[in-house]
């Protein structure tokens, strides 16, 4: 059995003892990614400055840009501040995306 099989097997017995005792877990693979598994499904609010650790796309400098533009580009449905931090709604900026991807590959 390979490494990879070894870690998947853990992942789904981690996923099982979540969903039964209503937890979540966080890890950090090999390649320093992050994988987090949640069952109540709330909506993850990223920090602007942490947003790399969780995505490669937008650089924190292009995100910050479509934070400064946000009324014009319609983003603000997925920001949320709190004092001066700037959060953004993972799964609302998603959304955003798809909705305003306007590629040549759609």
């Amino acid at each position: 059995m390979s490494l990879e099989d070894e870690i998947k097997i853990l992942t789904n017995q981690l996923k099982i003892f979540c969903d039964k005792f209503n937890c979540a877990y966080r890890m950090l693979d090999s390649n320093g990614i992050v994988s987090e598994y949640n069952k109540s499904k709330n909506q993850r609010i990223i920090p602007v400055t942490k947003w790399h650790m969780y995505h490669s796309w937008p650089s924190l400098n292009g995100l910050r840009f479509l934070i400064f533009n946000e009324k014009q580009n319609g983003l603000s449905c997925a920001i949320t501040r709190v004092g001066r931090r700037v959060f953004i709604k993972e799964d609302d900026f998603f959304k955003w995306v798809e909705t305003n991807n306007t590629g040549k590959n759609k």
